[in-house]
């Protein structure tokens, strides 16, 4: 895990801008193979609108969608698991539990081919912090995740900025 704590407009969010909204046409090799590295990206903002950014819920649920994208055989492995199935579609189901049998357990069972060295980022968790204890945050979902770090597959890194 790489943890990025720096004081406000320090460029945190900038630099995890760079990594995830740059457009293949327009940058050089090495911010490509930077961009295909990054697997998934969730930032956490409190503004109007955006307060499911905060939850455990709301986390799990871009991750899936957006691994299911990303890698096609993540998408297959979950669609073949109940219990995965099971714990994305539970309503106020316990996150980190959803985290673990839906994103963990499949990220674990695909095949050599579609295993790489990649990182998942979270942005702005200071903002998730501030709500924590208002349920299930992304604070307590990613804290129970760092409980299961021997769980992790070998090739998944974590980045993670906040003040």
């Amino acid at each position: 895990m790489l943890w990025l704590e720096a004081t406000a407009g320090a460029g945190k969010s900038s630099f995890v801008s760079a990594l995830t909204l740059l457009e293949p046409d327009a940058i050089g090799e090495a911010a490509k193979a930077a961009r295909e590295t990054v697997l998934a990206h969730h930032m956490c903002s409190a503004k109007a609108g955006l307060s499911h950014t905060l939850s455990g819920e709301g986390f799990v649920a871009n991750l899936v969608k957006t691994l299911a994208h990303r890698l096609p055989g993540f998408a297959r492995v979950v669609r073949q698991s109940p219990s995965a199935e099971e714990k994305l579609k539970a309503r106020g189901a316990n996150s980190a539990d959803a985290l673990f049998a839906g994103i963990l357990q499949p990220l674990a069972k695909l095949e050599r081919s579609e295993r790489r060295a990649v990182v998942v980022v979270v942005d702005s968790l200071d903002e998730a912090a501030l709500h924590q204890g208002a349920g299930d945050s992304v604070v307590d979902v990613l804290h129970a995740a760092w409980r299961w770090r021997g769980e992790w597959p070998k090739w998944l890194r974590l980045v993670v900025t906040c003040r």
